[in-house]
């Protein structure tokens, strides 16, 4: 069992700079498992705001409790997993 924590403050806390959201192409957020071997060893809740995330091209946020999801900037985005 993963301990939960805050999806937007974990957020945050990986991708501190809007230089680091605009370079990030990759979010893997996803539930660590045998389908998903780099996922997260935590439990994220609540809203996600990927604002700036503009050049995101995959999110990965299967397994987690996110309640809504902000993809307004994300206009390069090609692949969901949810």
């Amino acid at each position: 069992m993963f301990n939960e924590t805050d999806a937007q403050t974990y957020l945050e806390q990986k991708y501190p700079t809007p230089e680091d959201k605009v370079n990030c192409k990759l979010l893997n957020l996803g539930t660590k498992n045998e389908n998903n071997p780099k996922g997260l060893e935590v439990k994220l809740t609540g809203s996600l705001d990927l604002t700036s995330f503009s050049n995101l091209k995959i999110l990965i946020c299967n397994e987690q409790k996110i309640t809504k999801l902000n993809l307004k900037d994300c206009s390069r985005l090609e692949e969901l997993e949810c």
